[in-house]
């Protein structure tokens, strides 16, 4: 059976809260266009997958974070998301206020930035990146043992499985499926 992993679409940036953080903002128009290119997706995936299959047409199982972008992002597939907190983005605790928000603009984590401007946390997290905790937050080891829950409840799926989640999160559902 097919499992899909996708970031959840664009935010709005006037939706953003007071510290920058886009934890409560809604989708973009950009976003809200690929919600709708997702459902299609989905749709299209999951049909070509129940025709080979032979098996009776079951609906897709949703899994998303709690986070509004992701669950907007899920709701054009016109399934009632099963949201999980498991599946929020780690916690960076009082690192990034302003500048690491919910999502990043790129594919990876902003380490880069990271490394400038908290060069010190940057080493110690270079050391052991799996065990190194966010200042007032998690760790990645943290967020794996959180996230067992969600990979039993997909492991026990005997159909199509979409997850919209968060770039941290989503690297490390793909470490485990690979």
């Amino acid at each position: 059976r097919p499992i899909w992993l996708t970031r959840a679409g664009a935010g709005a940036p006037e939706s953003k809260g007071s510290d920058g953080s886009d934890r409560t903002s809604s989708l973009s128009k950009q976003g809200q266009q690929f919600a709708q290119r997702l459902a299609n997706f989905v749709k299209t995936r999951a049909g070509c997958y129940w025709e080979r299959s032979r098996k009776p047409e079951e609906a897709t199982q949703v899994f998303t974070s709690t986070m509004p972008r992701a669950v907007s992002s899920a709701l054009c597939v016109d399934l009632q998301p099963d949201q999980q907190s498991a599946l929020n983005p780690i916690d960076k605790g009082v690192l990034g206020v302003g500048w690491w928000d919910v999502e990043c603009e790129d594919d990876v984590p902003p380490w880069n930035e990271m490394k400038k401007r908290h060069p010190d946390l940057f080493q110690e997290f270079e050391v052991d990146p799996l065990n190194w905790q966010f200042p007032g937050g998690e760790r990645y080891v943290d967020m794996v043992k959180r996230l067992e829950s969600v990979l039993i409840d997909v492991e026990m799926c005997t159909h199509p499985v979409l997850i919209v989640s968060h770039i941290t999160t989503l690297q490390v559902l793909l470490s485990y499926f690979k």
